[in-house]
Parts: C-alpha cells; structure tokens; sequence
C-alpha cells in the first residue's frame, strides 16, 4: 500500500506540544486573518469587475452580495470538499512513544498559511511517502526507514489514530465576515489586499 505523508511535521525535541499550541496561534491567527482579507478582496474584485467589463451598471453592495453568495455555497459544501473553507488551519499531533518525540499532520489547502506555519520556531519537516524514490535533501535512507517507523506507530493503520486535533478557528468563527465592514469593522486588511491596476 502506497503511503503518502507529505504533510508531515516533528516537533524538535524539548518542544512541549502545549507551549507550541500557544505559539503557534499568534503566528497562525493574523497569518489567517491575511488569507481571510485577501479571499474577501477577491471577491470584491470580481463583483465589480465581472460587470464592469461586461459594460454592466456596477449595483451597490456587490461586494457584500458576492460574499453572500459565496457564503450561500460554502454552506451547502461537504465539509470534505477541498473548496470548503479555503484557509482551513488545523494540525493533529502524536505521540512517538519509542522516541518521545511528537509528530504532527498539518492541515491545510492554503500555500500561504503552509508557508507561514513551516517557519515556526520549534517545528521541523518530516514527511514520508512511499510512492516515489525520492525523499528530502539531506535525509538518509536510514533516516527515511526511522521515519517510516515512526509514523507507522503514531498512525498504525489508515483511518485509526490516536492524534489529538488543534483547529485555529472553530467552526462557528466569523472568518471572513469579520472584514465585512457593516458592523464598523476594520476593513483595511482588504483593500490592502486588492490587486494593483495592471
């Protein structure tokens, strides 16, 4: 069976999981908020560009409808589906009880939050697939083999594990919303985010 963790962290050693939680919410909340500002902005882009190219009246509030829509349709997705919630953040950490060492499975679809969340003080790469030969520079065939096994005790079998699961936002979080602006919100996150004129 083909094994494919390329979403695969350790902490480094010393590294209490609790404190790493806590750190890793102060970089990962305004690193969320980003992503948020930014899909909001692409939204707006859309609303007011579509029409405008199309030669169409530009109608007010076409902002705050293309979020509503976008919201209407990430309601009625599949919590499965990858396009729901684009800038999901979570991670499910593991105990290694031969070495101690706690191993981590990243969640998330957003290449800027992955980004973020790899350069945190105290996380460090560890992956393993099986499905190809390659494997990470630096890293060697014992150390793939150690990895392999470490996994296999965190994970002992698909589906099954015993990983305790940190979301960044819970489920009824206001996301996106917060950067609406209806209520008085701060919505210079947003506009910073629209794309220059070409």
């Amino acid at each position: 069976m083909s094994t494919k963790i390329r979403n695969g962290y350790r902490l480094t050693e010393g590294t209490d999981p609790f404190t790493f939680v806590a750190r890793l919410r102060t970089v990962m909340d305004p690193a969320r908020d980003a992503a948020d500002a930014k899909l909001l902005a692409g939204l707006y882009v859309r609303a007011i560009d579509s029409p405008w190219f199309r030669g169409d009246p530009i109608e007010d509030g076409a902002g705050i409808t293309a979020w509503r829509e976008w919201q209407t349709e990430q309601d009625s997705m599949s919590k499965m589906d990858r396009r729901h919630d684009p800038n999901e953040f979570g991670v499910e950490i593991g105990l290694d009880e031969v070495t101690g060492r706690h191993l981590l499975l990243l969640i998330s679809y957003n290449r800027d939050l992955t980004d973020a969340f790899k350069v945190i003080d105290g996380v460090e790469e560890y992956g393993y697939w099986n499905d190809t030969d390659s494997r990470p520079d630096g890293v060697t065939k014992s150390d793939w083999e150690e990895r392999k096994a470490a996994w296999n005790r965190v994970i002992p079998r698909s589906g099954y594990t015993n990983l305790l699961h940190f979301n960044l936002r819970p489920v009824h979080d206001g996301g996106v919303c917060r950067f609406l602006g209806v209520d008085g919100e701060d919505t210079t996150a947003v506009f910073a985010s629209v794309p220059p004129r070409c």
